[in-house]
């Protein structure tokens, strides 16, 4: 019958000794999830806020600040290029006898005023001249029309495609080559194959020969764009003795995974007898 008493204090005891000390807090209702009971918290698992944070956005080659409209109004959907000569304004549009590759030809009805346009996938050259002789306008202009890809950190490539351009009394046709070390970031190339045609007509010219254009090795920008040296790129006749020409050339990377190239040629050909003449030209090329 003692057995009864010592078990009873032993309990006791064992609970006096856990009520003993601060007391445990235990979470309040507003504390607890109402969808699960579960505590509450803002942490994610792998201690974010639990929300998937935005991807960067890629880097991308902007839109060249230069337009075509420093030449006139282009409208891509019919082809058709506006230009202001003087205080009249002048409509050019297709003239497909003379396209070349990629580049198309486009004149006014009198064929006073030409051009070529080339519309790559992120660039875009225009070519124009227009007036009668003595008072022919020549510009060019290449642009990027569209965020590109920045340019590879290594690597090479070989572009090809045509060129295309105007003296003032002559088209001139012909093929274009450019080869880019991305690594060294330098571009170089060259002008083939160049031939004359009669304007306003597209009708080929035989008694002058044109020799290649060189395109000295240039820098490229970090914006993807260049300009160098063009030189040689001689006419040759049996008339007159014209000097190498010199000049200068320009162009821009565009497309996805830098797909193109679009630039410009200015040259000033001499004779040995004081005679000078303007070639600008534009080429459109493709890896």
């Amino acid at each position: 019958m003692l057995i009864t008493p010592v078990v009873i204090s032993v309990i006791f005891l064992g609970l006096c000794a856990c009520s003993g000390g601060s007391e445990e807090t235990m979470p309040t209702d507003s504390e607890l999830s109402p969808e699960t009971g579960s505590e509450t918290g803002t942490g994610g698992a792998d201690g974010t806020d639990g929300a998937d944070a935005p991807a960067a956005p890629i880097p991308k080659l902007p839109i060249t600040s230069q337009s075509t409209s420093a030449i006139g109004s282009y409208n891509a959907s019919t082809g058709r290029l506006t230009v202001a000569s003087g205080e009249t304004t002048v409509v050019l549009d297709s003239f497909a006898t003379a396209n070349i590759g990629a580049l198309a030809a486009v004149r006014d009805a009198g064929g006073i005023h030409n051009a070529y346009i080339g519309n790559g996938s992120g660039t875009r050259v225009i070519v124009y001249s227009g007036g009668l002789a003595g008072n022919v306008v020549q510009n060019a202009v290449a642009v990027r029309t569209a965020a590109s890809d920045l340019l590879p950190s290594s690597g090479s490539a070989t572009f090809a495609g045509v060129y295309a351009g105007f003296t003032s009394t002559r088209r001139i046709n012909g093929d274009a080559q450019l080869s880019v070390d991305f690594g060294a970031g330098v571009v170089e190339g060259s002008i083939t194959n160049r031939l004359f045609r009669f304007r306003p007509d597209n009708v080929f010219d035989g008694s002058n020969d044109l020799t290649n254009i060189r395109l000295e090795e240039a820098s490229i920008t970090s914006s993807g764009t260049f300009s160098g040296t063009a030189a040689n790129g001689q006419i040759v006749n049996g008339q007159e003795v014209w000097n190498p020409a010199s000049g200068s050339y320009d162009g821009v990377f565009g497309g996805d995974n830098t797909s193109e190239v679009a630039g410009t040629v200015t040259l000033l050909h001499r004779s040995a007898s004081g005679s000078s003449i303007q070639e600008v030209g534009g080429f459109l090329a493709t890896r």
